[in-house]
């Protein structure tokens, strides 16, 4: 029965991810600003100026932040096909089964020329309609315009799929800001009369908490981390340090996947960068050595003294919600496995094991 339970409430998640990852992301981002509105109402700011003040400080940090990366993110993106290229190029010397991975990177790449290469055939055929057009200026172009809506159809809607999403979350934490602890002050009204209502205020409450310790503790390693990696990578003349370091600051905000990422990343740069093995492998190395520190020690001391959540449990949930949510899934992990080690802790029961499973 529990299994079947559960079986449904993920598909209904998985269905449902529109509607339900939003609200996610929104808790645990007015969970992390929170504190900032109550300061703000210390200071006689009314509560719903204080979350506009609070949504508003947030977009100009995030844009000033974007901007100055811009133009390093920029030329990194611009130089990423030429090395995919350089690396499959030099992993194809390399002896079975070395070479086979070269080649599969060397077919990514032709894929990742593919655009251009369809943009010429198709300026060619654009030419060679012209020219029909002009002997017969009745000839129809109905069919460039069929062929083009379907491409043109999936990128408006992958952009306003994002663009509403995104909307959406800004609206909630504004919402969520701005009403304050309404909700909770008419909850805990009606915590004497219903066990319930106190159930949930105690469990909501804990559980901003435990994010909230959660999210600061995270930020303050991966930045540690991040400015390791820039300072690293600086010092074996690596080109954009600080691109490396921005990188790797953003990509421990996802456990497990982000350094897996970022692991790629810098072995397809040493790769395409002259020198010899040892050369190659020495920014994934060192990036592989700091990973590898702050995942064996740092964050299973921080995360079990803190948080209450063992290391395995935290690599299953991940690989759990990045199966549901993707990416924003894989970020969303470790706050909804301390909300399940919460819940079970507090109904006791069969549950009991559970939890005490998670906490380790």
């Amino acid at each position: 029965m529990i299994f079947a339970n559960l079986t449904a409430a993920i598909a209904l998640l998985y269905v449902g991810a529109d509607i339900f990852l939003p609200i996610a992301i929104a808790f645990v981002l007015t969970t992390v600003l929170r504190p900032v509105v109550h300061r703000l109402e210390r200071w006689k700011i009314p509560t719903p100026a204080g979350a506009g003040v609070v949504v508003l400080s947030g977009l100009a940090l995030l844009w000033l932040v974007g901007y100055q990366l811009t133009p390093a993110l920029t030329g990194f993106v611009k130089t990423l096909p030429d090395v995919v290229v350089s690396a499959g190029a030099k992993l194809r010397t390399l002896p079975r089964p070395l070479d086979r991975l070269g080649v599969m990177i060397s077919s990514a790449a032709t894929e990742m020329e593919k655009p251009s290469d369809a943009a010429d055939s198709s300026a060619i055929a654009r030419k060679a309609a012209t020219a029909r057009n002009q002997a017969s200026p009745v000839a129809p172009v109905s069919s460039g315009l069929s062929s083009a809506v379907p491409v043109i159809g999936q990128v408006f809607g992958r952009a306003a799929g994002m663009v509403s999403g995104f909307l959406a979350t800004l609206l909630l934490v504004l919402f969520f800001l701005a009403s304050g602890d309404q909700v909770r002050q008419r909850m805990m009204k009606r915590a004497t009369a219903s066990p319930l209502a106190r159930s949930i205020v105690e469990v909501t409450d804990e559980l901003q908490s435990v994010v909230s310790r959660y999210l600061s503790l995270l930020s303050l390693i991966n930045l540690a981390q991040g400015v390791a990696i820039a300072v690293a990578m600086a010092l074996i003349g690596m080109r954009a340090p600080l691109v490396w370091g921005a990188m790797a600051f953003v990509a421990e905000f996802f456990p497990y996947l982000g350094s897996a990422t970022m692991v790629i990343l810098l072995t397809l740069v040493g790769l395409a960068t002259p020198g010899g093995a040892g050369h190659v492998l020495l920014a994934p190395l060192i990036y592989m050595g700091v990973t590898t520190v702050q995942n064996s020690v740092v964050s299973p001391v921080t995360y079990g003294r803190y948080l209450k959540l063992s290391p395995p449990a935290i690599l299953v949930s991940v690989m759990v919600w990045w199966l549901i949510w993707g990416v924003l899934g894989a970020f969303l992990a470790v706050p909804i496995l301390a909300l399940v080690r919460i819940v079970c802790e507090r109904q006791g029961g069969k549950l009991a094991a559970l939890g005490a499973l998670i906490e380790g």
